[in-house]
């Protein structure tokens, strides 16, 4: 079988990129959808994985329709008698305009129910565990995001003061409400430490947030650090530690307490998944 190659950001894929694939797919012509691996910004936060993933749940089993993922590329190079056409796309479909379409985010995750869940608490207490075994077991399309992995793709010129922590977690507030409103659960696993920002969190998703407070005693998450970083903190070896030299303030109000010192981390997830899916309004 051969394909017609598509090769795109598909960043996310719309209605707008559905209608030039399906003038193919329609007419009985296999396709191969390319994934170009570019770079993911906090105003399009979306993986190739996770462009994968849409155009799959779009296209499900289709035979006549293959996604793969490119690395990110800047020149095709096209060698004489190659054996394929090399051919631009049809007027008409060259005039659509994918800015406009895009804005209807007519192609969404999960029939557009998206939820944005916070998991707070100190350094080692549980929090991307707890995220973890959420989003293996989960129904929905989920998007984890973790403090550590998120600091290193969009925020690597911040540091760890008040001031900066603070512009971090706006930046997953951008990100997160980007994600959610494709109908995506993103769990956000950081520390978040202060209130007032958990606080400003909750009003800029709105009504498709949950906080979820990862509650444990200093000592077992000195015991389950993998980094040593609460030993060297305690040295006075890392400045702005939170639960060393800089502040964690209790939720005051959080939607669900897992006390990760008191229970198993299979109960942990559980909890959370019952949250969420009464939340959606959805049993499972």
């Amino acid at each position: 079988m051969k394909y017609t190659l598509f090769v795109g950001r598909w960043q996310p894929f719309h209605s707008g990129h559905k209608y030039i694939i399906d003038s193919f797919v329609n007419n009985g012509k296999p396709v191969c959808i390319a994934i170009r691996d570019t770079e993911r910004t906090i105003d399009n936060p979306f993986s190739p994985a996770l462009r994968k993933k849409l155009i799959k749940q779009v296209y499900k089993d289709n035979p006549l329709v293959k996604v793969i993922t490119i690395p990110d590329i800047d020149t095709v190079v096209v060698g004489r008698g190659v054996g394929y056409a090399i051919m631009e796309a049809p007027e008409d479909i060259q005039r659509i305009s994918g800015t406009k379409v895009r804005e209807n985010k007519e192609i969404k995750f999960n029939e557009g129910k998206g939820l944005c869940v916070l998991f707070t608490g100190l350094p080692s207490s549980g929090k991307t565990t707890t995220a973890r075994n959420v989003a293996k077991k989960l129904y929905h399309v989920t998007e984890l995001l973790d403090g550590d992995e998120f600091r290193k793709t969009y925020t690597p010129e911040l540091g760890y003061t008040k001031e900066n922590r603070e512009k971090n977690i706006r930046a997953l507030m951008k990100v997160a409400r980007n994600l959610t409103e494709y109908g995506l659960v993103v769990l956000c696993s950081f520390i978040a430490p202060y209130e007032s920002v958990r606080r400003e969190f909750r009003e800029t998703i709105g009504e498709n947030f949950l906080e979820v407070y990862i509650k444990a005693y200093k000592k077992d998450c000195r015991m389950r650090d993998p980094k040593d970083l609460w030993r060297e903190a305690d040295k006075g070896l890392i400045k702005n530690f939170t639960g060393v030299s800089a502040p964690y303030e209790e939720p005051e109000n959080p939607d669900l307490i897992v006390d990760t010192s008191s229970n198993p981390k299979g109960e942990c997830a559980r909890m959370v998944i019952e949250l969420i899916n009464n939340k959606l309004g959805e049993e499972r």
